[in-house]
Order: C-alpha cells, then structure tokens, then sequence
C-alpha cells in the first residue's frame, strides 16, 4: 500500500516537472516542435 502512495508521489511530481520544462521551452519558443525535441531529450536523461 505503501508504495503505491510513493509511485502517486513520484508520477505527481514527474509531471509537475514536465509540465514545467514544456512551459519553459514554449516561452522561449513559441513552435510546438521545440517542446516535442525537449521532451523527448528529458525522457532520455530520465529513462
């Protein structure tokens, strides 16, 4: 039960950070493809 609530933690945070990265790179630039690029660059260093 327990790690059930630390996996709800961690997934929580995980996308706080995404969300976070995708809103950095749309404010610097404002195409879509960059976001895509970057995201799939953190998936990288994540995975």
């Amino acid at each position: 039960m327990k790690n059930r609530v630390v996996e709800k933690l961690l997934l929580g945070r995980l996308k706080m950070i995404l969300e976070n990265k995708r809103a950095v790179l749309q404010k610097y630039s404002g195409s879509q493809k960059s976001s895509q690029i970057g995201k799939s660059r953190l998936f990288k260093l994540i995975f």
